[in-house]
């Protein structure tokens, strides 16, 4: 087995996407994909989204593990969506970039800042959707595999080159074109997993 090990827990989603002609909300909110990963340290879940209740059921629907089973959260900003199920995991530590949590004062307590990480896994300073965004790194099978958030927000936003809801359109740009160089697996934010050098 090859460790660490992943996989896609909820498969992200925009409320309405632009390049697909959607103006309007198509569902009733906004769900960012969650990764689940184990280390040789820790059970991690990458952007727990949905609600409490919801990610628990995908988590034992897509991976046998409950939240008690998670040793660690690690959020990539502080957007509503991406930590939305953050209560589920009340016996993790859960971690959000520093200038993330200062944006949001009501997750005082709920989250600290971001700080040492299980060996296996680097954050990747990636602002722009947000100041303190950060994308998540790991190696898989000689594979690196790039959990990128919305610094990648879904193929279209990539491929088009168009930030979408940013904090700072240039850094986010910029931060696209890191996370691309690096990747040979790309997780989007909102979209299916991307294979940039196939």
């Amino acid at each position: 087995m090859l460790v660490p090990t992943w996989r896609i827990i909820t498969q992200g989603r925009l409320l309405a996407n632009e390049f697909w002609g959607q103006s309007e909300p198509q569902w009733p909110m906004s769900k960012c994909t969650t990764v689940l990963l184990e280390t040789r340290a820790a059970r991690v879940v990458l952007d727990p989204t949905i609600d409490p209740e919801g990610i628990a059921r995908a988590l034992w629907e897509y991976a046998a593990v409950r939240p008690a089973d998670v040793d660690l959260v690690l959020a990539t900003h502080h957007h509503t969506d991406h930590r939305s199920s953050w209560e589920a995991f009340d016996r993790a530590t859960r971690m959000m970039p520093a200038a993330d949590l200062a944006a949001a004062p009501e997750l005082a307590g709920a989250f600290e800042p971001l700080g040492d990480l299980p060996g296996e896994i680097q954050a990747v300073p990636t602002p722009g959707h947000s100041k303190g965004h950060t994308s998540y790194a790991w190696s898989w099978g000689g594979y690196q595999v790039v959990f990128a958030g919305d610094a990648a927000m879904t193929r279209e936003h990539i491929d088009h080159r168009k930030p979408f809801n940013e904090s700072d359109p240039r850094a986010t740009l910029a931060s696209l074109d890191a996370v691309l160089a690096m990747a040979d697996i790309l997780i989007p934010g909102h979209d299916m997993t991307l294979y940039p050098r196939a």
